[in-house]
């Protein structure tokens, strides 16, 4: 942790949603009670490629990379979270899908829009 070194509080995560929300609240009231600074890292991984052009298995192993994207990447993560205590499900990611297209297309800006430029 990056804060310590300064001798400020440090607190890391940046994979898991709730455990973030969790150490915000922690280092808000850290810092109020103690009124002191406190960092929050938020440590993650990149699983893509830093462009359309970079190779990254070229300095990182694919094995790792995959690693990464089946069991730490925090979009995943999240979504098993809100679908295991009920709150998403995959009709309701449809019926969300559904009134996005429906919002896109009717735009002010619907005559440059069809179905190839909306990407869900």
């Amino acid at each position: 942790m990056k804060g310590q070194a300064y001798g400020v509080r440090s607190i890391g995560d940046g994979n898991d949603a709730p455990a973030i929300y969790s150490a915000i609240q922690a280092a808000r009231q850290m810092a109020i009670t103690e009124e002191r600074p406190i960092l929050i890292e938020a440590l993650t991984y990149r699983v893509g490629h830093h462009t359309t052009s970079d190779d990254s298995t070229k300095y990182r192993p694919a094995n790792e990379i995959e690693w990464w994207r089946l069991t730490r990447d925090p979009v995943a993560r999240f979504r098993k979270w809100i679908e295991k205590n009920g709150w998403w499900n995959d009709m309701a990611e449809s019926q969300l899908i559904n009134n996005l297209r429906q919002q896109a297309r009717y735009t002010s800006l619907n005559p440059l829009i069809d179905d190839n430029w909306i990407p869900f």
